[in-house]
């Protein structure tokens, strides 16, 4: 009795422990989202010249009558269209080199995989120059298209490395199976990995 009135207790503590945790980690979390709300409701240098910590002097909905009716549905719709074509894009790239690099042995698999998580060390600032006079010459600055191939580009590294851990830890029975029943390795991804890709 003594023993699961001890255990009952340690219980009750470490549920204290956590919800204080949470409850910190929430007030984190919401204070800059907070000042954030404030601060949009202030004039164009109150925040400058009385700090970003204080109070405005007065609610101004102006800031939001400008920004919604100043283009923000039309940008609101070019960021989805970057987004969607952009994730849908690094989805399928990072898996087509992903499934090789964890399911298929070959001399070269180490070395490639090496270098594309090498890439994750390159900082996106070196290569806004490069970047800018490529979309120039393309014909593609000033356009949301400029956008898609940067965003595939840097992103590429980190997700092959999270796939290629993911579809390492796949089970090979189901392959297996799938090869008896006289599934190709082309038609085995994609409609068993790039899926389960998809759900995770």
């Amino acid at each position: 009795m003594d023993s699961y009135k001890k255990s009952r207790r340690k219980s009750i503590i470490a549920w204290v422990i956590a919800f204080v945790l949470a409850i910190g980690a929430a007030i984190v979390s919401f204070t800059p989202f907070i000042f954030m709300v404030l601060n949009s409701f202030k004039e164009k240098f109150e925040m400058l010249t009385k700090g970003v910590f204080q109070l405005p002097d007065q609610l101004n909905w102006s800031n939001y009558t400008e920004v919604l009716t100043g283009g923000f549905a039309n940008y609101f719709k070019n960021s989805v269209i970057v987004l969607a074509i952009s994730l849908i894009l690094l989805l399928f790239i990072s898996a087509c080199a992903s499934y090789p690099l964890a399911r298929f042995k070959f001399k070269m698999a180490q070395p490639i995989y090496a270098i594309i998580v090498a890439c994750m060390s390159i900082p996106v600032h070196i290569t806004l120059i490069p970047v800018f006079k490529m979309s120039k010459s393309t014909g593609l600055y000033d356009t949301i298209w400029s956008l898609v191939g940067p965003y595939v580009a840097f992103a590429v590294p980190i997700s092959v490395f999270i796939l290629t851990s993911f579809m390492k830890e796949i089970p090979r029975e189901i392959e297996e199976s799938a090869e008896i029943d006289g599934c190709g390795k082309i038609q085995m991804f994609f409609s068993m990995i790039l899926p389960l890709e998809a759900l995770s």
